[in-house]
Parts: C-alpha cells; sequence; structure tokens
C-alpha cells in the first residue's frame, strides 16, 4: 500500500499520478504498486514538484511495518537505531523581521502621513454660518455665507459670501468659499443640515466639496450635553447664557462661542 499526500504541486502532476493511484481526497493519493515503479514515480514527483510539498509512505518489511519519503518537508527525518522518526524543528524565537514594507502598508503609511500633515495645516478653524431662503418652488437654498477664521482662539479673519441668483456668479461664490476652507476645519451648527444642502449646489455647480474636514457643534452637543431635549443654536444659546449683542457677525460669533464651551468639557 502506498499513500501520497501533495501540497502547492502543479495540477499536471495530479493528472499523472491518476494513472497509477486514486485520488481519494484532493492530493491525496492511494494505490499498490512495485518497488521500482514506486521509485520512478517518487523521482517523477521531485522533478515536477518544484517548490511544492510531498510526502510518500509504503508499506515495506521492516520493524516499523512502513517507511516514507519526504520532498520539501518542513521537518526532517531521523534513523534512531532503524527506527525512522521526524524531527520538528523549534519555533524560532527571535524571527528575522522582513526588511522594508509590503505595498498596502507603504500606502497605509503614506496615506496616516498626509492625514497627520493635512490635521496639521487645519488647525486654523472657520466658522461658518448658512443663512437660508425658500425660492419660489417652495425648496431650501443658501442666501449668503458669513465665516470667521479662528486660529489659537483669535478671529483673525471675517468675510460674507453672497450667493447671487446668477449662474455665473454664484458657481464663483461657492468657487471661493470652497478654495477658502479647503486647507482648513470647517464649524458649522448642524453638518446634516448644511452639507446635504452644500453638496446638492455645488453637485449642480460641478464643483466638489468632498474633501473638507468638518465639525458640527450639533454633534458634539448631542455628544456631551445629555440633559437637554434640543440642541439648536437658541437653545444652546440659552444653556451658555449667550447673547448677539458683542458679536460683529452674530451668527458667527455664537456658534464660536458656544464651540468654545462645549470644547470646554473635554
Amino acid at each position: 500500500m502506498i499513500v501520497i499526500s501533495l501540497v502547492k504541486c502543479p495540477p499536471s502532476l495530479r493528472g499523472d499520478l491518476t494513472k497509477w493511484f486514486f485520488e481519494i481526497s484532493t492530493n491525496v493519493f492511494v494505490g499498490i504498486v512495485s518497488a521500482r515503479v514506486r521509485d520512478n514515480i517518487w523521482s517523477r514527483i521531485k522533478n515536477t514538484c518544484k517548490s511544492g510539498r510531498a510526502v510518500m509512505v509504503f508499506t515495506t518489511n521492516n520493524e516499523q511495518g512502513f517507511d516514507f519519503r519526504v520532498h520539501n518537508g518542513e521537518w526532517s527525518t531521523v534513523d534512531l537505531d532503524g527506527i525512522i522518526i521526524m524531527k520538528r524543528p523549534l519555533p524560532d524565537r527571535h524571527p528575522e523581521s522582513k526588511t522594508g514594507y509590503s505595498k498596502a502598508s507603504t500606502y497605509r503609511r503614506a496615506k496616516l502621513m498626509k492625514s497627520s500633515e493635512t490635521r496639521k495645516r487645519k488647525k486654523i478653524k472657520t466658522f461658518a454660518h448658512f443663512e437660508y431662503v425658500v425660492t419660489d418652488k417652495s425648496t431650501m437654498d443658501i442666501a449668503q455665507i458669513e465665516i470667521a477664521d479662528v486660529k489659537d482662539g483669535i478671529i483673525f479673519n471675517e468675510n460674507i459670501f453672497i450667493i447671487s441668483e446668477n449662474g455665473v456668479e454664484r458657481k464663483e461664490n461657492f468657487e471661493k468659499f470652497l478654495n477658502h476652507i479647503s486647507d482648513k476645519t470647517l464649524v458649522v451648527e448642524n453638518s446634516e443640515r448644511s452639507l446635504v444642502l452644500l453638496n446638492e449646489i455645488c453637485g449642480n455647480l460641478g464643483l466638489d466639496v468632498s474633501h473638507t474636514d468638518v465639525e458640527s457643534i450639533y454633534s458634539i452637543a448631542k455628544r456631551k450635553l445629555h440633559n437637554l431635549r434640543r440642541y439648536d443654536l437658541k437653545t444652546l444659546m440659552d444653556y451658555f447664557e449667550i447673547s448677539r449683542d458683542s458679536d460683529s457677525f452674530s451668527n458667527v460669533g455664537v456658534i464660536i462661542r458656544i464651540y468654545e464651551n462645549l470644547k470646554k468639557s473635554d
């Protein structure tokens, strides 16, 4: 009786072995042939197997009643006074680290480095308030966008982008706004409402807003202030006792002060 087991061997070798053996399972062959044929088959296996592994076990007239041959095996054979046993290598406690990185690892490291650089650039936060208007078609639109740029808690720039009904001017003003916030973090009252409308308008104008890093005081407040039932601007103003009187751009100033109070609770 002869049993042959193959691992990672060419399909042609499997087809060749079926001339003499039954394939009782994938890559496992069983049969009975003469010793001369057995030796010739083993030579063909070694020549065809390439980098694959092969094990042949066969009955013979010795003390064990069987013998075996191994090709490219991880374990090696050892003869102990006529008894053949398998020597199993000890696991390497200090495996040698592979040099370099895989492609996936390289891409991941590059992405992390790029994200880190982006975060460093986005220390400037642009606080924005979207002033909405209902059109004749009873649909919501953006009439103007008030912004204030803040760095290290200091406002250093304020601006208003008037969103005109004129198609060319409308697109130009949106482009100016998107270019302004491209390397900054945009802080808005409610990103779920503002960004949906902003994405819709920019999509119609052929502009891309997907790269923008956005924070929402609504989301931050909902995560931190569990005792409130609502998280709109007026509710948060009452909660933090904020008024509009001292703000040059009242709505943006309110968003900034609410944001600062929310961050103090970190």
